[in-house]
């Protein structure tokens, strides 16, 4: 009879440890890789020296979303009329990308 695993990590707020048994470990590192991406969370996993493996919840990506003011929003409007534009000073400011000033004045952004 195949079964659900109910895995300890699921159930952690930031900053909360768990302990996987030594028999699980191999099978609980996979999981938490595949959970953690799965739904967004970030989480730090830990062999430890008895063989148990540790799964700590680490804050999801903390300032990652951020909501600009009106005025805000219709300076960058005004600055970057064009999306595409917008997005590559967006990936620039996020240091996806790298900015190099040009001899005649543009500027050339390429990625990382």
């Amino acid at each position: 009879m195949n079964f659900r695993e109910e895995w300890p990590f699921k159930m952690l707020e930031v900053g909360e440890s768990c302990t996987i048994p030594p028999n699980k470990v191999k099978k609980a590192r996979a999981y938490v890789h595949v959970y953690a991406g799965g739904c967004n969370k970030r989480m730090s996993w830990k062999t430890n020296w008895d063989g148990t493996g540790t799964v700590t919840r680490l804050p999801d990506n903390a300032g990652s979303n951020l909501t600009l003011t009106a005025e805000e929003g219709d300076t960058l409007a005004a600055l970057f009329p064009d999306k595409t534009r917008l997005k590559a000073f967006c990936k620039l400011m996020a240091g996806k990308t790298r900015a190099t000033r040009l001899p005649d004045g543009r500027i050339l952004i390429e990625s990382r």
